[in-house]
C-alpha cells in the first residue's frame, strides 16, 4: 500500500461558552511555525469554561484511505501557571462532542509548541476533526497548529489480455493488493506472452 500523508491549518472555528476577546481568530490559516502573538483570551463567565473548536481541510484523503497516525502540534501559550488555575489546554476531538487522546496544557506565559496526544482515528472521523482549546478565568492563546495526517491507500491493478495479436485494457481491478514484490510496468505493446498481465498504478 502507497503511504502518504497530508497536512492542514485551522480553516474555520466554532465556540461555546463566554469568551472575553477575539484574538482566537488570529489562528485561522496559520500552523505550528507562526510567530509569536501577544495577549489573552478568557471565559468571561465566573467558575465556568469556554472552548474554541478550530476545523480543519482534509477532503483530498481518499474515502477509503487507511488513517495511519494524526499529529498535532499547537503554538501559544497561558495566561497563568500558578498551581490553583486550570491552565489553557488544547486536545483533539471528532466533532465537539468525542474526544481523542488526551488534554495537553500550556505550561508558560510565552510562546511554546505543544504535540499533542492524538489517539488513533479512522477515515470518517478526520473529516470532522477539531482542536478543542479550553479557556477559564485564566486565559491564554493560540498562535496556530498544525496537523498532519498519514494514511495509506491500496494500488490500483490493471489487466490486460491478449487477443488477435494485440493487447487490450480489461479495466480496473475491483480490489487491491499489498506487493510482496517489485512489478515492472510496461507498456503493453512490448509484452511477448498469450498470458494475462497486470500492472500496478
Amino acid at each position: 500500500m502507497a503511504s502518504n500523508s497530508a497536512v492542514s491549518y485551522p480553516t474555520a472555528y466554532t465556540t461555546s461558552g463566554s469568551i472575553k476577546g477575539t484574538r482566537y481568530k488570529n489562528a485561522i490559516g496559520k500552523g505550528a511555525d507562526t510567530s509569536a502573538a501577544s495577549g489573552n483570551d478568557y471565559c468571561s463567565s465566573s467558575g465556568s469554561y469556554a472552548h474554541i473548536y478550530y476545523s480543519f481541510d482534509f477532503s483530498d484523503i481518499p474515502a477509503d484511505a487507511t488513517i495511519v497516525s494524526v499529529a498535532c502540534q499547537v503554538k501559544g501559550h497561558c495566561e497563568s501557571t500558578s498551581a490553583g488555575s486550570r491552565r489553557a489546554r488544547c486536545q483533539l476531538y471528532v466533532g465537539t462532542s468525542t474526544a481523542k487522546g488526551s488534554y495537553t496544557d500550556f505550561s508558560s506565559t510565552s510562546a511554546q509548541t505543544l504535540t499533542l496526544d492524538t489517539g488513533t482515528w479512522t477515515r470518517a472521523e478526520v473529516d470532522d476533526l477539531r482542536l478543542r482549546f479550553e479557556l477559564g478565568y485564566y486565559g491564554g492563546l493560540i498562535n496556530g497548529a498544525t496537523v498532519t495526517i498519514t494514511y495509506e491507500v491500496g494500488s490500483k491493478i490493471y489487466r490486460y489480455h491478449k487477443a488477435n495479436g494485440a493487447w487490450a485494457l480489461d479495466g480496473e481491478a475491483e480490489a487491491t493488493y499489498s506487493k510482496s514484490g517489485s512489478w515492472a510496468e510496461k507498456d503493453p505493446s512490448d509484452l511477448d506472452t498469450t498470458a494475462d498481465y497486470a500492472t500496478e498504478e
